[in-house]
């Protein structure tokens, strides 16, 4: 079996909700998802380490409800978020050892933000 020359570590091309964004949570939940570039190795995932860091910046960090679940094809990854509260911008910080490819590249840093608005 030949190895990988795959060097690169996965970028992030898509969030929902996107960076920056104002969003009503019904009922303070959302799905957050994140797309990768590429195939994605399975068992990474967002871990509650940056909490501190996050709380240092001013921002909340989201509760995480379970596990990601993966997509089909692999490259996104979706959590459930709950106990969200209007006015509160939150921050979830996506670090290298958050992520990797499946030739165990690591992922580019990202935060992402979102502030959540108050439903109609």
């Amino acid at each position: 079996m030949a190895a990988s020359s795959d060097e690169t570590g996965p970028r992030i091309i898509a969030t929902s909700p996107r960076s920056g964004a104002r969003v009503v949570a019904p009922g303070g939940e959302l799905d957050l998802s994140i797309t990768f570039d590429e195939l994605m190795r399975p068992g990474y995932a967002i871990t509650n380490a940056g909490v501190r860091d996050v709380e240092r910046r001013g921002y909340s960090y989201p509760d995480i409800e379970g596990f990601g679940v993966w997509d089909a094809a692999g490259s996104t990854i979706t959590y459930h978020v709950v106990g969200l509260v209007p006015g509160n911008t939150y921050a979830l910080p996506i670090r290298t050892r958050s992520f990797a490819d499946v030739s165990g590249n690591a992922c580019e840093e990202f935060d992402l933000l979102f502030t959540v608005m108050q439903g109609e």
